[in-house]
């Protein structure tokens, strides 16, 4: 970064944002990039700014500008998977998510991020190898579980959908929404007394979810 001049603009920045003083903050980071554009991580910080602040257009054009100055900056590719989301931009939240996962593939984080992502935009058939990934390492991690059933049950496989959450359900009870999604999902199928059983446990352990 050029210049003393930027480099205390940008020290600035920065204790704004650590303090949470967010409109400070993204005065100096406008400072900075008014010096150097290109700066790539000025860029991204003032991307998560806007990320902060749900102005997703915004972001997805600082964010793209700091990955063009530093593409291999797995962070922003993160933040800008979950901008394209945002935007229901599909090919771009997935691109991007998976740009990580190949980059770290042992990342269970990562590996859940484009999971999610697919699910949602309506390809449960190309998450569900990803969330097993996932699977395998966190049996334990209610969201990869939760995920993951969600979307055997949305290929038609409900058998081995509710196999994950009775499995899950028999390690723990420390997670009331597994219960729920349990019941619901045999409820859905007709088993009726399975799904009162695993309501009424979920009641057990976990009352405040009454409603």
């Amino acid at each position: 970064m050029p210049g003393s001049s930027t480099d205390k603009d940008f020290a600035e920045a920065k204790r704004a944002h650590q303090a949470g003083d967010r409109a400070r903050a993204e005065i100096y980071y406008r400072k900075v990039l008014a010096q150097a554009p290109k700066e790539p991580q000025a860029l991204y910080l003032l991307g998560a700014l806007c990320v902060d602040a749900k102005r997703f257009e915004e972001a997805k054009e600082h964010l793209t500008k700091s990955l063009a100055a530093r593409p291999a900056y797995m962070p922003a590719h993160a933040m800008l998977g979950t901008v394209c989301a945002n935007l229901n931009l599909s090919d771009g939240s997935i691109k991007h998510f998976r740009i990580v996962v190949d980059a770290a593939p042992q990342d269970v984080g990562a590996q859940l991020n484009l999971a999610r992502t697919l699910a949602h935009f309506g390809q449960a058939s190309e998450a569900i190898p990803i969330f097993q990934r996932a699977y395998a390492k966190k049996s334990d991690d209610v969201a990869v579980v939760l995920g993951l059933a969600e979307a055997l049950d949305e290929v038609g496989e409900k058998d081995q959908a509710i196999a994950v959450l009775q499995s899950f359900a028999a390690r723990t009870v420390a997670h009331g929404q597994a219960f729920v999604a349990l019941g619901r999902l045999l409820q859905r199928y007709g088993r009726t007394e399975e799904a009162v059983a695993a309501f009424e446990r979920c009641l057990r352990h976990h009352p405040q979810q009454a409603d």
